[in-house]
């Protein structure tokens, strides 16, 4: 199965083993609990709206904020991470956390091996956001067959036309029809200039209540934003080709 490793190749390279890199994880965690990251980017709700507490599967878990906040909470906890780096640098980080696994695999890979049987709790962090849409449809297939009963929390962006290297941005119809077994909402938190936060309940397609329609207004906006922003894109790239030819 084809794969995008743009992304991976170019965050593995960020990572290295010692301790100045554990350190400053250490710091940026703190940072987070000061700021209360978990809490204003809706995983603290999400989580209330899902009572099962058996496992949690963090896609893309890189040094392991989240699975800190959510290893006390979860019978077992699980961080996919392509960059084995990173899962050195959080299992130092979480040693005592003993109930934490890492799976050092491409995302799509490693649920399918898996082979779920009782539901559980997926999350991202920005990290699908950072994919091509090839790729992140193949883990969506893998997710729409999830045992029901599952929740996922994906915190990304969503409805603002933006598509280059290392950031993809789609809109709520396009998650929508990419999980047709999938209750979805949208928690519209504020995230700079996006809106962020798609939350969802497996429950089977013939038990979707909110697949989600955009109005004729809304596509129409979509679309005029995503081909201006593609004529800025070509406009700067034609502005530094002219540079770099004097």
């Amino acid at each position: 199965m084809k794969k995008d490793l743009s992304s991976f190749i170019a965050h593995d390279n960020q990572y290295v083993v010692n301790d100045v890199e554990v350190e400053n994880t250490l710091q940026i965690i703190k940072k987070y609990d000061d700021d209360k990251v978990f809490e204003n980017q809706g995983f603290d709700r999400a989580l209330g709206l899902f009572p099962n507490r058996n496992l949690h599967i963090d896609i893309g878990s890189g040094t392991g904020w989240l699975l800190r906040k959510t290893s006390p909470l979860f019978e077992k906890v699980i961080g996919i991470e392509p960059s084995k780096a990173a899962t050195n640098v959080s299992s130092r980080i979480l040693k005592d956390n003993q109930n934490i696994e890492y799976i050092n695999e491409d995302m799509v890979d490693a649920i399918l091996k898996m082979q779920l049987k009782s539901p559980a709790f997926f999350t991202t962090s920005i990290v699908l956001s950072h994919i091509k849409d090839f790729h992140v449809s193949n883990l969506l297939e893998v997710l729409n067959s999830a045992p029901e009963g599952s929740t996922l929390y994906f915190y990304e962006n969503y409805d603002t036309p933006i598509s280059h290297r290392h950031w993809y941005i789609r809109n709520r119809n396009w998650w929508s029809s990419q999980l047709p077994n999938w209750d979805l909402s949208f928690f519209d938190i504020q995230n700079d200039i996006y809106k962020s936060g798609i939350f969802g309940k497996c429950v089977g397609a013939q038990n979707v209540k909110s697949f989600y329609r955009m109005t004729l207004v809304q596509n129409i906006s979509w679309i005029m934003r995503k081909y201006t922003n593609n004529a800025i894109k070509i406009l700067n790239k034609l502005f530094k080709l002219k540079i770099k030819l004097r």
